[in-house]
């Protein structure tokens, strides 16, 4: 149950984080070989992030329980709080409004 979820995220992750890097930030998307280790080197330590700092913290006794708390975990801290070393270590959040300023100024 809790594997569909996250295979869920894993995709739409995946799926949001090309078209960010390819529309808004003007980067092409990587197209290494298969098992490319850097190749979901991003996806794959959002998810570790996710499952040390929430995941294996807790036990959920339903679905809609474990959407709820992810969801709050993102939009609450993973995306306002949390710094991010790809960021230059600061929120997704705050890289947005830095990225905004930036064409707007």
């Amino acid at each position: 149950l809790l594997n569909l979820l996250l295979t869920s995220l894993f995709y739409f992750y995946s799926v949001f984080s090309s078209v960010f890097l390819y529309v808004f930030a003007g980067r092409a998307q990587s197209m290494s070989r298969k098992g490319d280790p850097y190749d979901n080197a991003v996806a794959e330590n959002f998810f570790s992030c996710l499952k040390c700092e929430l995941i294996y913290l807790k036990h959920y006794h339903t679905r809609d329980e474990a959407k709820l708390d992810i969801f709050a975990y993102i939009e609450a801290f993973y995306n306002n709080i949390r710094p991010h070393s790809a960021l230059g270590w600061i929120s997704p959040n705050a890289f947005d409004k830095l990225l905004n300023n930036s064409f707007i100024a």
